[in-house]
């Protein structure tokens, strides 16, 4: 793939940038810590080290790196879902996109998405999804900058927390639910 900036260039990963990928990985899962409402399975890292390790290799996934000589300073990576419950049409999910701190705002993260829409493009793909934390306010700002929507909102609450609100509600509730 061409130079996008001089400094650093986009290309498909090797095995051999493995080391690097995990370390950007364990970057991006260190900031997105705070965010986290479910604990992390302790093998979380041997998982996604599975997971890229497949994406070598496997036709219908890819991970691309942006890389400075042997640097690896962004991954990317692309799978195939389906995201809808009501159709089976696939789509190419985008994730593991991160750089390193020291090369933000150079334009790797975009040219990083690119390199997974023209693989996604390329399989006759029809959307590209990705997930993102609602906190994380730079990312939001980022991907809606480069072409995405929100499509749907995944909200979490405690159960005592609804029961305490319930309590302080009227015996009826608009949504037509009846309380025993």
């Amino acid at each position: 793939m061409a130079d996008r900036e001089p400094g650093y260039r986009v290309r498909p990963a090797r095995p051999e940038d493995l080391p690097g990928m995990l370390e950007r990985w364990h970057e991006l899962n260190r900031f997105q810590a705070p965010w986290r409402v479910f604990p992390p399975r302790a093998s979380l890292a041997e998982e996604v080290e599975a997971i890229y390790r497949h994406a070598l290799e496997a036709e219908d996934s890819a991970m691309f790196v942006a890389v400075a000589g042997a640097e690896v300073l962004g991954t990317a990576l692309g799978h195939p879902v389906v995201p809808s419950s009501f159709s089976d049409e696939p789509a190419m999910e985008l994730s593991s996109v991160v750089v390193a701190p020291s090369h933000q705002g150079r334009g790797i993260g975009r040219a990083l998405a690119l390199a997974v829409a023209g693989f996604a493009r390329d399989r006759g793909v029809r959307l590209l999804t990705l997930k993102t934390f609602a906190h994380n306010e730079s990312a939001l700002e980022f991907w809606r900058g480069i072409g995405f929507q929100p499509r749907m909102v995944q909200m979490v609450a405690p159960p005592d927390t609804l029961l305490d609100v319930g309590e302080a509600a009227p015996e009826h509730s608009p949504d037509g639910i009846e309380d025993p």
